[in-house]
């Protein structure tokens, strides 16, 4: 049962994050700050947590995405990987893979 729960939710988790990726950085919606980085925190925090996790595991995920991202790519190479990965299947599996392994841990850290 624990495992269907985490599959379903991990998934709900993935396309929130999606969206924070491609929605912040393909300015969909204006910018609430001047780094990408710090833009889709704020959106993944947002979308995250109207997914129905707690705000502290939403913060917890969020910001364990984000310093991945920040360990891994300058801003430049963070939009470059996030517009790729709108038509390219690895691209976009390389960051989900990102969000999966930060939601895991969170999850399984409490």
């Amino acid at each position: 049962m624990k495992k269907i729960f985490f599959s379903a939710t991990a998934t709900v988790i993935y396309f929130a994050l999606q969206s924070s990726l491609f929605g912040s950085l393909a300015g969909t919606k204006p910018a609430k700050s001047s780094n990408s980085f710090d833009q889709y925190h704020q959106e993944c925090l947002q979308r995250v947590s109207k997914q129905g996790l707690a705000i502290d595991v939403a913060k917890d995920v969020c910001n364990c995405t984000m310093m991945k991202f920040k360990g891994q790519y300058n801003i430049q190479q963070f939009k470059a990987i996030v517009q790729k990965s709108k038509t390219d299947k690895a691209s976009a599996r390389q960051l989900s893979k990102v969000g999966e392994t930060c939601f895991e841990k969170v999850l399984y850290e409490e």
